[in-house]
């Protein structure tokens, strides 16, 4: 509730939370706070202790090393698949940067054509996205070149 001082203008709300029991009115299907202060109270009543952290787990010494180890391997395998596409990646990289320094040595004018910075212009928006799905219309036979602009 807002509450006004003696100039006129608005004090922030405050709110006095109680613990215990809940109090009902005496018709118990009048709220007894504000819907904004009932959002406030749902908030902080979500923020409990015991369900900020998941629960230990309660396993026997050989169980516990046996989901180490366990945990250790996967770790160490999506460790590997990462290294594995960084690598992919890395040598993408080294190629595309090898056949722009022989596109460099060869022909200087492919080679500024190629690195030309296009204002405004973008990956066309007719071009097909992959999907999970194939679609229903595999082919599109009416498909003409899109007529050049003078």
């Amino acid at each position: 509730m807002l509450t006004q001082t003696t100039q006129g203008s608005l004090k922030q709300p405050t709110l006095q939370l109680l613990r215990g029991l809940r109090t009902k009115s005496k018709n118990s299907r009048v709220a007894t706070v504000s819907a904004a202060t009932q959002r406030i109270i749902t908030g902080l009543s979500v923020l409990s202790g015991r369900k900020k952290y998941p629960r230990i787990l309660k396993l026997s010494n050989e169980d516990l090393i046996r989901h180490d180890t366990i945990q250790a391997a996967w770790a160490q395998y999506q460790r590997d698949i990462r290294t594995d596409r960084q690598s992919v990646l890395d040598k993408q990289y080294d190629s595309i940067i090898n056949a722009m320094e022989d596109l460099k040595i060869t022909n200087m004018e492919l080679f500024k054509i190629a690195n030309k910075k296009e204002k405004g212009k973008r990956f066309p928006l007719d071009a097909r996205i992959p999907v999970d799905f194939p679609p229903n219309k595999v082919w599109h036979y009416e498909v003409k070149a899109p007529a050049e602009k003078k």
